[in-house]
C-alpha cells in the first residue's frame, strides 16, 4: 500500500529535488570550467613550445618543420635550429644571390637534405631559375643525370667521417656522417640565408 503524501510534504520534497539537482549542476560547471582552465594552459604551452627564436628570426614548428622568414624568403628545416650543432668547418664563399636566376644541381645521398635544399631554394622561394639532379663526378651516375663541375650551380651532399660545409668555385660541399648530414644542411641552409 502506498503512503498518502499531503502535497505540503510534496512539494517540499520537489524542492529538495530541485536543490540537489541544482548543487550538482552548479559543481559540474564549476568543475568543467577549472578542467578546460587546465587544459588551455596546457595548449597554449604547447603553442609556446613550437614557436622559438634564432638570431632573431621566429621559427614556428608546423607539422615536423620548422618554417621561419627573412628577406621576405620563407626558411624550412628539418629540425630546431637551436639544437644544431655550430662547432662545424665551415668555409662559405658563395652568397644567397649567386643562386638568383640561375640553375642549380645538386648531387645528393641524402633525401632529406635533398628535399630541405629543394623548398628552400625551389619550391618555397623560387630563388633557382630551376633545379635538377646531377652528378659530380662520372662514377655511379644515372644516364639521365648530367654530370656537372664548378663552374655550375651545384651542391654536392654526400657521407664522410668528418663534418664540413665548404665551397669552392660555384660548389658547395656538405658532408658528414649519415646521422648528421641532414642537420648540416640545415646548418647551410641558416648560413646561406644569413640567419
Amino acid at each position: 500500500m502506498k503512503k498518502i503524501i499531503s502535497k505540503f510534504e510534496q512539494k517540499k520534497k520537489e524542492k529538495r529535488k530541485q536543490l540537489v539537482l541544482g548543487i550538482i549542476l552548479v559543481g559540474l560547471m564549476v568543475f568543467s570550467t577549472i578542467a578546460y582552465s587546465f587544459m588551455d594552459n596546457s595548449s597554449s604551452s604547447d603553442n609556446l613550445e613550437s614557436e622559438l627564436s634564432y638570431n632573431g628570426v621566429e621559427f614556428s614548428l608546423k607539422e615536423e618543420y620548422y618554417i621561419g622568414e627573412k628577406y621576405n624568403n620563407q626558411i624550412l628545416l628539418s629540425k630546431n635550429p637551436n639544437d644544431l650543432k655550430e662547432n662545424v668547418l665551415i668555409n662559405l664563399s658563395n652568397s644567397l644571390e649567386s643562386y638568383s636566376g640561375k640553375p642549380l644541381y645538386l648531387s645528393s645521398e641524402d633525401y632529406l637534405s635533398s628535399f630541405i635544399i629543394n623548398q628552400n631554394f625551389g619550391v618555397l622561394n623560387s630563388i633557382a631559375q630551376r633545379m635538377q639532379l646531377a652528378c659530380y663526378s662520372e662514377g655511379n651516375c644515372p644516364e639521365s643525370y648530367p654530370i656537372k663541375d664548378c663552374s655550375n650551380n651545384l651542391i654536392v651532399i654526400g657521407y664522410s667521417n668528418q663534418s664540413s660545409i665548404t665551397s669552392f668555385e660555384n660548389c658547395v660541399f656538405i658532408s658528414g656522417p649519415e646521422e648528421e648530414v641532414s642537420d648540416l644542411t640545415n646548418l647551410f641552409i641558416l648560413k646561406i640565408f644569413e640567419i
